[in-house]
């Protein structure tokens, strides 16, 4: 096995472990009223909990498996990784012009489309209900304030 095989996995592995261990010193506080250790505690073991299973999943892998894999020049889902990433700065870029709702919208129909749906129809009424969701629940009930951007909610 390739050290390039197993490496982002242990780094990973690593990075989880620090944040969950770099929280226990923070308090939790409780569910209804989450401390500043919950969300780095519980992001933490996430991730470790991910990075092992891959980490035993490439450890697993028979490499002529991996080698085949490996011998494309480019993978397309770099490209779809790239877009995510760009995507996601562009959403805080637009959100304070734009306000929530409708840079979330846009973000989610973007995502969506990556991440594979195929009918527009779909798309759409997704990231629509999941943008005014989002925004019922954390701005009616949990009172958060967001941007109100040019269509003024």
């Amino acid at each position: 096995m390739t050290k390039k095989d197993w490496a982002p996995d242990f780094f990973l592995l690593v990075v989880g472990v620090a944040f969950t261990f770099g929280s226990l010193s923070l308090s939790f506080g409780s569910l209804h009223q989450p401390g500043p250790g919950f969300l780095p505690f519980y992001t933490g073991a996430g991730l470790s909990l991910i990075a092992l299973l891959s980490l035993i999943q490439s450890l697993l892998t028979d490499r002529s498996e991996k080698t085949s894999r490996s011998e494309k020049t480019f993978d397309p889902s770099l490209l779809k990784v790239t877009v995510i990433v760009v995507s996601m700065a562009a959403y805080s870029l637009i959100l304070p012009w734009s306000g929530y709702f409708l840079s979330t919208f846009l973000l989610l129909t973007l995502l969506l489309k990556v991440g594979g749906f195929q009918r527009w129809l779909h798309i759409l009424a997704t990231a629509a209900v999941t943008a005014y969701l989002s925004y019922v629940l954390f701005g009616s009930w949990l009172n958060m304030r967001f941007p109100r951007g040019i269509l003024g909610f």
